[in-house]
C-alpha cells in the first residue's frame, strides 16, 4: 500500500508576513471603505473630539488608515493557512519592503509635521513622486506575490498546464 505525504512547509517567518500584510491591509482598506468612521470613534473615545490638535488628527487617520488594516490582514496571514501558502519571491518582498518604507515614512514625516504645527501632507511635486513610486511598487509585489503563488502552488507540478502556459509564451 502507497502512502502520500504532504511536505509540511514551515511556518513563514514573521517579518515576511509583516511585509506583505501593511500593502494588502491599506489596499483592501482603500478599496473597500473598511474603517471610515474609524477615525470619528478613536477621536470620541481618546476624548478629543472637541476641537483635535493637528497632531491628535493625524495621529487617529494613521492609526485608523494604516494601523488597523495592517494589524488585521497580519492577523488573517498569521492565523489562517493563508500565510504559509503564498509563495513570496524576493521581487514580490523587495517591491513590497519599499511601499512599506514609503507608508511609513510618510506616516512618520507627517506625524512629525503635525506635532511641529506645520502641513502634515507632502507638497505637489512630492506627493506626486512619492504616490507614483508607492503606486508601482506596490503594485509590482502584488502582481509578483500573486504570480509567484500560483505558479508554484497551482502550475509548476502539471504538465499541461505548462504546455498550454508555454504555448502562450511562444513566439508568433
Amino acid at each position: 500500500m502507497e502512502y502520500r505525504t504532504q511536505s509540511i512547509r514551515a511556518p513563514r517567518p514573521t517579518w515576511m508576513l509583516l511585509v506583505i500584510a501593511l500593502p494588502v491591509g491599506v489596499l483592501v482598506n482603500g478599496l473597500t471603505g473598511g474603517f471610515e468612521n474609524l477615525s470619528g470613534a478613536l477621536l470620541l473615545l481618546m476624548g478629543w473630539e472637541h476641537e483635535p490638535t493637528m497632531l491628535q488628527r493625524w495621529l487617529v487617520k494613521t492609526v485608523s488608515h494604516m494601523v488597523v488594516p495592517g494589524l488585521l490582514s497580519f492577523a488573517v496571514l498569521k492565523v489562517t493557512r493563508l500565510g504559509d501558502w503564498l509563495a513570496p519571491n524576493r521581487l514580490a518582498l523587495g517591491a513590497l519592503l519599499l511601499a512599506d518604507g514609503l507608508l511609513v515614512g510618510y506616516a512618520a514625516w507627517s506625524l512629525y509635521q503635525a506635532g511641529t504645527g506645520g502641513i502634515p501632507f507632502l507638497l505637489k511635486p512630492y506627493s506626486s513622486i512619492v504616490g507614483v513610486i508607492l503606486t508601482w511598487s506596490a503594485g509590482i509585489g502584488m502582481v509578483s506575490l500573486v504570480a509567484s503563488t500560483v505558479w508554484q502552488r497551482l502550475v509548476r507540478d502539471k504538465p499541461l498546464a505548462l504546455v498550454k502556459f508555454g504555448g502562450l509564451l511562444r513566439e508568433i
